[in-house]
C-alpha cells in the first residue's frame, strides 16, 4: 500500500465510526430512496512529491485522468452547469440536476463565488491604494460573506452589495477613527457573527 491508500484506509473508517449522515439529501436513487452522505469535515492530507509520494490510490483501478478533468471544472473553468462538465469529459453527474441543469452551488460555483470576492477586495485596495493599506479576509470571513449575501435567486450579486455594506464600511469607519495605519496589511476575521480586524 502506498501513502495515499494508507490515507483512503483511514478515511473510511474515520468516516464510518465518526461520519455525519446528511438530512433531506438532495440526490435519490432510482427507486425513490435517499441517497443520504456519511461525511467527516476539515481532512488535511500531505505528500511529499521528492519520496514519490502521489495522492492516487492503487488499491482499485482508478480513472484519475477523469478525476483530474474534474479538478479542472472545478478550479481552471469554474462550473456546476452538467452541460458544460460534460462538454470537459465529465460524464457522472447528470443524475445529480436539481431540475436547472447544474448540480446546485457546489465545487465551481463556489469557486467562482470566493473568485468574486477576492475581485472585490482588490477593487477597494485599489481605491485605497493612496494610503497603501492591503486587506487579507480570513476563510472563515469569505464563508460568512457567502452564507449571508448568496441568494439562490440573484446568484451571486447581492455579494458586492454585502461587501460595501459590511467590509467597506468597516475599513473606512477604522480610516475615521485612526485604526488602520498607511502603509499596513488588515486582516478581517468574523468573530460573534461580527466582522472585526485583527
Amino acid at each position: 500500500m502506498n501513502k495515499a491508500d494508507r490515507y483512503m484506509v483511514e478515511a473510511i473508517l474515520n468516516i464510518l465510526n465518526n461520519g455525519y449522515k446528511d438530512i433531506n439529501p438532495r440526490p435519490h436513487y432510482a427507486d425513490g430512496t435517499p441517497a443520504h452522505t456519511l461525511s467527516v469535515n476539515h481532512v488535511f492530507r500531505t505528500y511529499d512529491l521528492s519520496k514519490g509520494e502521489f495522492p492516487i490510490c492503487s488499491l482499485r483501478p482508478m480513472a484519475w485522468k477523469t478525476g483530474i478533468k474534474e479538478i479542472f471544472t472545478i478550479y481552471q473553468k469554474p462550473t456546476n452547469e452538467i452541460a458544460k462538465m460534460e462538454e470537459m469529459g465529465v460524464n457522472w453527474w447528470g443524475d445529480w440536476d436539481i431540475g436547472d441543469g447544474t448540480i446546485g452551488q457546489r465545487y465551481g460555483a463556489t469557486v467562482s463565488r470566493y473568485d468574486l470576492i477576492n475581485n472585490l477586495i482588490k477593487d477597494i485596495e485599489v481605491r485605497l491604494s493612496d494610503k497603501q493599506i492591503k486587506i487579507k479576509l480570513t476563510d472563515k470571513a469569505k464563508d460568512y460573506i457567502i452564507d449571508n449575501s448568496y441568494d439562490e435567486a440573484f446568484g451571486a450579486r447581492p455579494i458586492k452589495r454585502y461587501i460595501v455594506k459590511n467590509i467597506e464600511s468597516l475599513i473606512a469607519n477604522s480610516i475615521i477613527e485612526d485604526k488602520i495605519r498607511f502603509n499596513s496589511t488588515i486582516t478581517i476575521d468574523v468573530i460573534d457573527s461580527k466582522f472585526v480586524i485583527i
